[in-house]
């Protein structure tokens, strides 16, 4: 699962400026994907461990990814034809979604001046 910042690339990040609201934004959201990721690691189904170890969050430029990194980790989050979906990142998304948008909407907002509560 991916979550990219879209509109960032319009911004010059040459200014300090516009570097900031990026790293702040970019920081709020990986931020709250850590949460997601215990929440994924809590989840999920564990045979040896492998899946649950190989859970976490990649930062990237623009965004950040949560990851589940172990070569069965899609046939157990979405099922194959010898088992039942058993799924672990979208329930962590799914009820982190709403403070994941908060989060980073302050993030940004502070970044700007424009106030918002601490993230």
């Amino acid at each position: 699962m991916r979550i990219r910042l879209d509109g960032l690339q319009a911004l010059d990040f040459e200014t300090p400026e516009a570097q900031g609201l990026q790293d702040a934004a970019v920081r709020a959201l990986a931020a709250e994907l850590e949460a997601m990721a215990e929440q994924a690691r809590a989840d999920c189904p564990v045979k040896t461990g492998a899946l649950r170890a190989s859970i976490g969050v990649r930062r990237e430029s623009d965004g950040a990814s949560l990851v589940a990194g172990a070569p069965h980790a899609a046939c157990v989050e979405l099922g194959s034809a010898n088992a039942p979906a058993r799924p672990f990142l979208y329930p962590a998304f799914k009820a982190r979604a709403q403070a994941m948008m908060v989060r980073v909407k302050r993030a940004v907002c502070r970044a700007l001046g424009e106030g918002g509560e601490q993230a």
